[in-house]
């Protein structure tokens, strides 16, 4: 399993017994630059990403046009135990909320 980058970050914080209250999951380390991000590259394996300190965060999966790789981490991070994780996309400014992503995926 490995983090994400910027996922250390977090963890060390989570560590001091802080944490964010919204995390950017970012899909372009442009996006999100402002805000407490991680970044998922192109190139990472879903199915080795490590997403367990999303457990109950609120995050936004940001792209541009990646709605099915959006989709697919915002699943994971759900999965992981994020209280709510939607998607935006940057470029047309709609996106799906968790209760979209929930359905789409059929996850009870």
């Amino acid at each position: 399993m490995s983090l994400p980058a910027y996922g250390r970050d977090l963890v060390n914080l989570q560590k001091t017994g802080r944490n964010v209250e919204w995390l950017i999951i970012a899909l372009d380390f442009s996006l999100g630059r402002a805000l407490p991000r991680v970044v998922v590259t192109d190139d990472t394996d879903l199915a080795e990403l490590d997403l367990r300190f999303v457990a109950g965060l609120e995050c936004t999966v940001a792209h541009e046009g990646k709605t099915t790789r959006a989709l697919d981490v915002a699943e994971l991070a759900l999965r992981c135990g994020a209280t709510k994780c939607g998607t935006h996309d940057m470029t047309t400014g709609t996106g799906l909320t968790t209760a979209e992503i929930v359905a789409i995926r059929g996850m009870q």
